[in-house]
Formats: structure tokens, C-alpha cells, sequence
């Protein structure tokens, strides 16, 4: 069975995850983020919300997972691109 991104990646789509971030859609999650902590992110799509999740865990360990890194890796502004870069420590 082939898997399906539920909401594609469509412009709209796209830029409706690259608003995101912990503020908007991960408050809730923030007073338990303690620095050093180690967390895993299943599906972290763009990583727009991991990147915040790493932030608050400095100098923790952030292990994201998303089967779509290539899409989103390719977003026309190239946030996307960027903030994997960051996330995962990858150097240009």
C-alpha cells in the first residue's frame, strides 16, 4: 500500500507548514522541554516546530523522522532547506 501526505504539498499547504512553529502549534509541549534532554519527532515534516524543539533542549539531542524530507527540502523559498540544515546539524 502506497502512503499518501494527507495534505499534499500543494502552495497552500506548504506555506501553511512553514508558518508553523512551538509558539503557534507546541506551547503546550514547552514546559517540559529541559536542556539536554534527548526527544525523537515522528513525521516532524518541514521541521519548523523541531527547530524550536532543539532550542529548547540545547545542548540536548533532537532525532527528527519524515519520509517526505526530499518535498519539503525543495519548497520554492527554501526555508525548508535551511532549517533541516539546522536541525540536523548538516553542514553546506
Amino acid at each position: 500500500m502506497q502512503e499518501k501526505y494527507t495534505p499534499g504539498y500543494s502552495s497552500n499547504a506548504t506555506n501553511f507548514m512553514a508558518k508553523r512553529s512551538l509558539d503557534t502549534h507546541g506551547a503546550f509541549f514547552k514546559p517540559y522541554l529541559r536542556p539536554g534532554m534527548k526527544l525523537l519527532d515522528c513525521g516532524c515534516g518541514p521541521g519548523t516546530i523541531a527547530l524550536g524543539l532543539t532550542r529548547g533542549i540545547a545542548p540536548g539531542t533532537l532525532t527528527v523522522m519524515s519520509n517526505a524530507l526530499r518535498e519539503w527540502s525543495q519548497h520554492p523559498d527554501g526555508f525548508f532547506a535551511a532549517a533541516w540544515c539546522e536541525v540536523v546539524g548538516w553542514k553546506g
